[in-house]
């Protein structure tokens, strides 16, 4: 009987282990957004039901065009939200330029063929959509 028990818990540990494999860019994937929304180089990440926290070697920016204008999209080490397919909320860690200010931005929707980013900081407040062929790459860290 203990043999058994065993062997069930070994089965168990096994089958979550291999539910937790995914990696972050996966989870993107799952949830209708291109791998390339993150950095490459994730060092590790936290799924909580959905509450992320993706900690990557170093800060990293890079830029997205847009209509001619290019801006620039910077990541903390440590980025977190809430992920649901389409949906990306309570962003943390991640700011995106406009002129000659960083503005935090905490909400990213997946609509048709664009990514929306929302956000406000102090008393600017934006509402961005860039094509989501401007995230076939990840940037590298």
């Amino acid at each position: 009987m203990a043999i058994q028990h065993l062997l069930l818990i070994v089965l168990l540990a096994s089958v979550l282990q291999a539910t937790t494999s995914d990696t972050a860019y996966d989870l993107l994937e799952k949830n209708k957004f291109p791998r390339a929304l993150l950095p490459q180089g994730v060092k590790s990440y936290v799924n909580h039901g959905g509450a992320i926290e993706v900690t990557l070697p170093a800060s990293c920016d890079f830029n997205v065009t847009v209509a001619g204008g290019s801006h620039k999209i910077r990541f903390d080490s440590i980025v977190s939200g809430v992920i649901q397919p389409g949906s990306i909320t309570q962003l943390g860690g991640v700011r995106i330029q406009f002129e000659w200010d960083f503005l935090a931005f905490h909400t990213v929707q997946r609509v048709g063929d664009k990514l929306r980013f929302t956000g406000s900081e102090h008393a600017a407040t934006f509402d961005q959509s860039f094509p989501v062929s401007n995230f076939v790459q990840s940037p590298r860290n």
